[in-house]
């Protein structure tokens, strides 16, 4: 069986068309754990709504979160603060717990909790893809302001973004960064090179090209998201597969979204996301080519697996 990972959005109806219900089952990470049940046991998952296994999971999102506790008559503000973060490290805990425990079991989790903390290790990522001859952006995360004014003695704007996945990127000049430069203080920041292109996103599946767009905004914005007024698809070189495929597979990622900039001379990745969003992407080109690939990729692996228990 599939196990379908993530809320009620609209990730997972985009592939639930493409598999036969008896194959999948949708757990909603969202509404957990008020529901479903699910028990760690010594000997593995139990599931107490399924009969069967699941052998393939797809992992949307953990929605780690839980929904805000009530406040009792005599609680504080920080009595409640503190359950509300006690809760969502435990609910963290259990997840990430059952994908590990299920992928050293030999299920198929795409893609992994190690893998998916890419996404809130951003310098770490860069790190590895640098390190692996892929050409990343000149970058310093830092609470330094003396680095950060290094840096700008070699560009006049530099981008600067959050350490993690939290917040806006923006650019800044030198000046803007004087009179901000105090905030390091509070957090340190990503600043990296301002580099000018086409941006686009590259869809990898199990080392293929399996999609390639150019995000269109209306106006000149580093970060993208909300400003986007339209997606088109673009043909892809061989240099930017090899690139994109290359970058996806340094950071151990089945399925990823590369996110670079393409000018005439240069290919800069960005960042390299392991649960990439394609539904936006499909909505506005009226395809439905990523879900597809990806729910065939992942109803291949379960007849697989059948098939190895119907021979054995």
């Amino acid at each position: 069986m599939i196990g379908l990972l993530g809320g009620n959005d609209s990730q997972i109806n985009k592939l639930e068309p493409f598999l036969p219900e008896p194959m999948y089952v949708h757990i909603n990470t969202e509404s957990f754990p008020e529901s479903p049940d699910i028990s760690i046991r010594s000997d593995g998952i139990e599931y107490e709504f399924l009969d069967e296994d699941i052998e393939v999971y797809y992992v949307d999102a953990y929605h780690s979160s839980v929904k805000r506790p009530f406040k009792e008559e005599d609680d504080t503000e920080i009595d409640v603060n503190r359950r509300y973060v006690f809760a969502t490290a435990e609910k963290d805990s259990f997840l990430r717990s059952l994908l590990k425990i299920e992928q050293d079991l030999g299920k198929l989790v795409i893609n992994r909790p190690d893998i998916k903390d890419f996404h809130y290790l951003k310098p770490y990522q860069l790190f590895k893809l640098q390190q692996a001859g892929v050409s990343i952006p000149d970058s310093v995360h830092t609470n330094s302001v003396a680095e950060v004014r290094e840096l700008f003695d070699q560009y006049d704007d530099l981008v600067y973004k959050p350490i993690g996945s939290l917040g806006r990127a923006d650019v800044h000049n030198l000046e803007e960064f004087e009179n901000r430069k105090d905030t390091l203080a509070h957090a340190p920041v990503t600043f990296q090179e301002y580099c000018e292109g086409d941006n686009l996103r590259v869809y990898i599946l199990d080392g293929e090209v399996i999609g390639c767009y150019r995000i269109l905004t209306d106006t000149e914005v580093v970060d993208y998201r909300g400003f986007e007024r339209g997606v088109e698809p673009v043909s892809v070189s061989d240099r930017l597969a090899r690139i994109s495929i290359k970058t996806a597979q340094v950071l151990g990622m089945r399925f990823a979204g590369v996110d670079l900039i393409r000018s005439d001379d240069r290919i800069v990745i960005l960042e390299c996301n392991s649960g990439p969003h394609f539904a936006g992407v499909e909505a506005h080109l009226d395809t439905d080519e990523i879900s597809r690939a990806l729910a065939n990729f992942l109803r291949c692996h379960h007849e697989q697996h059948e098939g190895e228990n119907t021979t054995t």
